[in-house]
């Protein structure tokens, strides 16, 4: 399924969507870009809070690569007043009737070589779902080839964040190799995995997954018979 886009400023039913209260799909306006229940959109001064509990989580700091102070409410409205680079990209990420889960970044992003490096955050809830991470992965991968023509999507993750390798993996990532011991966490020296996707692969494996389709609905329908 591809992701939904729109023309700026045109909602898809009259209403406005409040960023921290649970929207419904009357209420999603089609700027944003969607896939089944998962909503990326742009970044608002009201969502600092959920913005500033991610960062200042403990649990998501020992999964991720960089290194995270505590940031205070002050130093969150700044980083937000001070806007978005040129050359990086972050959205925050709902799901219909929940609210805030997360945030997709792209940074880096190289206009000439058409590369960036992906992150994905998700908050550590009852919302951190196998389904969930898969359609937001889907959600922003679609995006990144089809609208913004990235040729090639590049990231690295700690050796033993196993929830995210296997997340790449089955997004169609290659694991590209091994920087050894690049990263200090928890007392101890980490390796960094790189991993990275180029445009015909996704576009490729967008193939198959439809070939599969399509195979499996004549299956059915010769069953029925």
């Amino acid at each position: 399924m591809r992701c939904k886009h729109a023309v700026k400023g045109t909602p898809a039913l009259s209403g406005i969507v409040l960023p921290q209260v649970p929207i419904t799909a009357e209420e999603v306006w089609e700027m944003n870009i969607t896939y089944h229940s998962i909503i990326l959109r742009a970044i608002e001064e009201s969502d600092m809070d959920f913005c500033r509990e991610m960062i200042n989580s403990a649990e998501i700091e020992a999964t991720t690569v960089g290194m995270h102070y505590p940031i205070s409410v002050s130093e969150q409205l700044e980083w937000f007043r001070r806007g978005r680079k040129e050359n990086e990209l972050r959205l925050l990420a709902e799901q219909i009737g929940v609210g805030p889960i997360g945030m997709v970044t792209l940074t880096g992003i190289n206009w000439v070589n058409r590369s960036a490096e992906v992150g994905i955050k998700l908050a550590f809830n009852q919302t951190r779902r196998t389904e969930n991470t898969r359609d937001l992965c889907a959600c922003f991968l679609s995006y990144v080839f089809r609208e913004l023509n990235i040729h090639c999507l590049y990231t690295y993750v700690l050796d033993d964040n196993l929830l995210s390798r296997k997340l790449l993996l089955r997004s169609g990532f290659h694991e590209d190799g091994v920087l050894r011991q690049r990263v200090y966490k928890r007392g101890r020296y980490h390796d960094l995995i790189a991993y990275s996707l180029l445009m015909d692969e996704y576009f490729s494996r967008q193939a198959e997954k439809n070939e599969e389709t399509k195979e499996n609905e004549e299956t059915c329908i010769t069953g029925n018979d």
